[in-house]
């Protein structure tokens, strides 16, 4: 893509170009692409880019909902384990409060 890109390369308009077709308001500015190549390598290099993009933003997608399903997962793991103890807890508690009195 580089390649194309240097071997058609748009003309830079020069301030002088600007003005000269400005003062002139019957001629038209100087176009910025001079050859049809130039705009397809332009377009060819816009949608490599957006493809690339698209592929990150789904990766990116896939390894959110990954870590969700991991969330979730160690989330309900945490909790039942906090139950547990819990229920340890009140069981031990209960020992105690047996034992006292």
């Amino acid at each position: 893509a580089a390649e194309r890109r240097a071997a058609v390369a748009p003309r830079p308009v020069t301030d002088a170009e600007v003005n000269a077709s400005v003062e002139d308001s019957d001629d038209e500015l100087p176009m910025y692409f001079t050859h049809p190549s130039q705009l397809l390598a332009l377009f060819g290099d816009l949608e490599e880019s957006n493809l690339f993009l698209i592929q990150n933003a789904q990766e990116s997608e896939e390894a959110l909902e990954e870590l969700r399903s991991k969330f979730a997962a160690t989330q309900q793991r945490l909790g039942a384990e906090t139950e547990g103890l819990k229920a340890q807890v009140d069981t031990l508690q209960r020992a105690i409060a047996a034992e006292e009195a």
